[in-house]
């Protein structure tokens, strides 16, 4: 076995053009897949820890009839119980109380359909990012009565700016529609311009008076110290308590979870795409190989090779040459994951496109260590199942005609 190797070895080297056009096939393609899956990882993480950090959480309670219909009306039962839970739980890393309400945002330009957050200033700081999306003014830290904090999305929408009046109405606990004057105290910029067009951020306690209860909360927004320990936080949360209802990440937003999986299942097939694209390139160039060197294999034939060891001779090979391009491939990946999650990918050129998604603009690179070997056994495989075709084509030489050929 050692000396068909060594044959092998420096039967690739005798053509070293044709040998280095399988070597490059193989590092670009270890780098290609690589290179698109930490991409494609990196941006998919940065969205979704984006949306749970800011928008949706990682574990939500609220009243099992505002998840069904979000009503104003579906206020928390357990709100105390639920904060001495929190407070005391290892898996909890912040959480805040919002109050919320659905309703209109009048100006004199018009009127647009929004959510209301009703928050604890502190609290929220303490959880989400928001306080540091602010183009213009504060949090809701001024002293003007009614402050609000509307999306620069809604605020060209409405011709807002600074200190500009805002009229919210909406339904209040009595089921009577009342109605606020507010003051913009500031306008934030998200990676969701959706998200800034209809959401806007009012004093918990200025919501709760023109709602009619000074108490009322609609859910407390949770954040684990890694958002898989979601579901397990839910269950632990659910065991406690008895007219209240948490729900994880999936649970609240299943089109998140659906999207995360679909990615994988993308990845899967872009590598498959990558590795069918090889499997060709080599049986290509081996096909021209075994061509050229018709007469030397079956010169080897007629002196006695069998045909069990020309068959391993071609495959091996093969698989030198991507073992070769395979360390260089990843090596290449990985000095260019280096550079870029110093630097991160630069997509401002197409920024309103990806703040439509809720993308960031700036992308950093994600790579579990498991993809290096996971590629590496793919390539390997693809070389190997390159190589059959070309070796059986080999094995149906007759050494008699083979050895007349030029």
């Amino acid at each position: 076995m050692f000396t068909i190797i060594k044959i092998a070895w420096k039967n690739i080297w005798r053509n070293p053009g044709r040998s280095l056009v399988i070597i490059v096939s193989v590092v670009l393609g270890v780098w290609a897949s690589l290179f698109i899956i930490s991409f494609s990882s990196g941006m998919n993480e940065q969205r979704i820890r984006d949306l749970l950090q800011n928008y949706t959480g990682h574990v939500v309670i609220q009243h099992p009839d505002y998840t069904r219909e979000a009503t104003v009306t579906s206020v928390l039962s357990e709100t105390q119980q639920a904060r001495a839970l929190l407070a005391r739980h290892p898996q909890v890393r912040g959480w805040t109380a919002r109050t919320l309400a659905a309703g209109m945002a009048q100006t004199s330009a018009g009127s647009y359909g929004v959510k209301i957050l009703g928050i604890d200033t502190l609290q929220e700081q303490g959880v989400t990012n928001f306080h540091r999306l602010l183009q213009e003014g504060d949090f809701l830290q001024s002293f003007v009565r009614n402050p609000v904090v509307v999306g620069e999305k809604l605020a060209t929408r409405l011709k807002l700016s600074l200190r500009s009046k805002l009229v919210l109405s909406f339904q209040n606990l009595e089921g009577e529609i009342t109605a606020g004057v507010f003051r913009v105290s500031g306008i934030y910029r998200s990676n969701n311009s959706v998200y800034d067009e209809g959401h806007v951020y009012v004093r918990q306690a200025d919501l709760q008076a023109l709602l009619g209860d000074s108490q009322a909360v609609h859910e407390l927004f949770i954040l684990t110290e890694d958002y898989e320990q979601a579901q397990g936080l839910a269950s632990s949360l659910n065991e406690q308590l008895q007219q209240d209802r948490a729900r994880h990440w999936a649970e609240i937003s299943p089109q998140l979870a659906y999207m995360n999986e679909a990615m994988q299942q993308f990845l899967l097939i872009f590598i498959g795409i990558i590795a069918l694209g090889l499997t060709l390139g080599i049986i290509n160039v081996m096909l021209m190989a075994i061509l050229e060197r018709s007469r030397e294999l079956g010169m080897l034939m007629a002196i006695g090779m069998s045909r069990r060891r020309l068959f391993g001779m071609i495959t091996a090979e093969t698989l030198l040459l991507s073992s070769v391009g395979l360390p260089l491939g990843l090596l290449l990946t990985y000095l260019t994951l280096q550079y870029f999650r110093q630097r991160g990918i630069d997509l401002s050129v197409v920024s309103e496109g990806m703040a439509s998604f809720g993308y960031e603009t700036r992308v950093i690179p994600h790579l579990e260590g498991a993809y290096y070997w996971q590629v590496a056994l793919i390539i390997l495989f693809t070389t190997l199942l390159g190589s059959l075709y070309p070796s059986l084509k080999a094995l149906k030489l007759k050494p008699v005609e083979a050895m007349r050929r030029l």
